[in-house]
């Protein structure tokens, strides 16, 4: 998977730069079954520091799709892996819908949930 890293009125420090490849290539182990090249994630991280406020933005492509992430938060380190984990379960999710794996979770939901409105009556 290919990557973009952006830093935005933010000192570049090493510690973010190594969690943020720690975490692609996490994800990269997620979406290895996409096409060769077809998912690229832009990762911009920003301060605001009138109320140091960090803003970590994800853009994922994926094939057919863009999976787009917004956190903020006071702890960089916290926001990065806060975001990094809703991507994650945005992929999932995305993944699920190709596979059509949701609709058959729907149809278990509804057989399991039959008998138990039979004996409430």
């Amino acid at each position: 998977m290919q990557h973009s890293l952006t830093f935005k009125r933010v000192e570049v420090k090493p510690y973010l730069t190594v969690l943020v490849n720690a975490l692609l290539a996490h994800l990269d182990e997620q979406t290895v079954n996409f096409r060769d090249g077809s998912a690229f994630t832009h990762v911009v991280i920003e301060q605001n520091k009138a109320r140091t406020l960090f803003r970590v933005s994800l853009h994922c492509s994926v094939p057919r799709r863009i999976l787009v992430v917004h956190e903020e938060g006071h702890d960089a380190v916290k926001t990065v892996r806060e975001a990094f984990d809703e991507l994650e379960r945005q992929i999932e999710r995305y993944k699920d819908k190709r596979r059509r794996t949701h609709l058959r979770k729907r149809v278990i939901k509804r057989k399991g949930e039959a008998p138990e409105a039979a004996e409430a009556l």
